[in-house]
């Protein structure tokens, strides 16, 4: 476990350097705290928060740990789908460009998810899902 929250932790660096991800993310997931990126006002301001703030978001992030066994480490909410950035014990998962592995969990039809390649932009310190 040790060694994942490691690897979480790089990349979270990556994503600050890389991307212009607030630099606050690292700081709250080296406290043990999750937070996730969306977009408010029309999509204008990019915003973080805890993943706490949404009640089933959590249980989301909970349920995804424990059916693939990994790390989750920040979450990127887009319309009716979050995309659960993760690390795990024998996949390294890097940001390669503007694309990263994630699991990709659907609000609206809970029983559709998949694991595959998103494209990556910015705003304001929060990340956004473009592909």
């Amino acid at each position: 476990m040790e060694q994942m929250r490691n690897d979480a932790i790089k990349n979270i660096e990556a994503l600050i350097q890389k991307l212009g991800l607030n630099p606050k993310v690292k700081e709250y997931f080296e406290q043990g705290k999750v937070y996730y990126s969306y977009l408010t006002a029309g999509g204008f301001v990019g915003s973080i928060d805890t993943i706490d703030y949404d009640e089933r978001y959590p249980q989301i992030v909970k349920g995804c740990e424990e059916k693939y066994n990994c790390l989750v480490y920040h979450v990127i909410e887009s319309g009716d789908l979050l995309s659960l950035l993760f690390v795990e014990r024998k996949f390294s998962n890097r940001l390669i460009g503007k694309r990263i592995v994630a699991h990709v969990y659907n609000l609206k039809v809970p029983e559709i998810q998949e694991t595959g390649e998103i494209c990556l932009s910015s705003h304001n310190g929060a990340l956004v899902r473009i592909g």
